[in-house]
């Protein structure tokens, strides 16, 4: 499947000539050169980490920061003080894309869970029922690899390890996941 989504990069505030984020919810250092060494280091896109609720983060110069945040940060501006937390339209903290986020409030937040647990028809985000369907996916199949367990994983919108965790029948979430 292509993906058609235009992606616009911006310098991050802060690190203006250093680090851009981009409307598909990527992070990339630009061409510069190494201190001390005084060699160049070509521009490449930053790998970010996924941390235990879903969020990916990058680290700029040391310090940690969620990719949500920067590219909100870098497209719409500093966060308002009346809309405190970051939204995900789809309730996915793996989509960081700039049409996926918004600033907003706790209940805001809360509404938006909500809708996308109405839609995809389950109650909890990582509810039994979401844990079934994962388990049926990793069924229709007997080999797995790494890169193919890991886009199942964001797919669901849960972590590489609920995913092992489900294949191998574990107890998760309270309850053990048997078809």
């Amino acid at each position: 499947m292509t993906d058609f989504y235009v992606e616009d990069w911006k310098d991050i505030p802060g690190y203006e000539g250093e680090y851009q984020a981009s409307t598909r919810g990527r992070i990339r250092r630009l061409e510069h050169v190494k201190k001390g060494s005084g060699r160049r280091s070509s521009a490449k896109i930053i790998t970010a980490s996924r941390i235990s609720d879903g969020h990916y983060q990058v680290g700029l110069h040391g310090r940690r920061f969620l990719v949500h945040y920067l590219v909100l940060l870098t497209f719409v501006g500093p966060r308002p003080a009346d809309k405190p937390h970051i939204r995900h339209l789809d309730d996915n903290p793996a989509n960081n894309r700039l049409d996926n986020i918004v600033y907003g409030t706790a209940q805001e937040n809360a509404l938006d869970r909500e809708r996308a647990r109405k839609a995809d028809g389950s109650s909890f985000r990582y509810s039994k029922e979401r844990a079934l369907k994962i388990k049926e996916a990793l069924e229709a199949r007997l080999e797995w690899t790494y890169a193919e367990m890991l886009k199942l994983a964001e797919s669901f919108g849960v972590s590489l390890k609920t995913v092992r965790r489900i294949k191998s029948g574990e107890a998760w979430s309270g309850s053990l996941v048997r078809a």
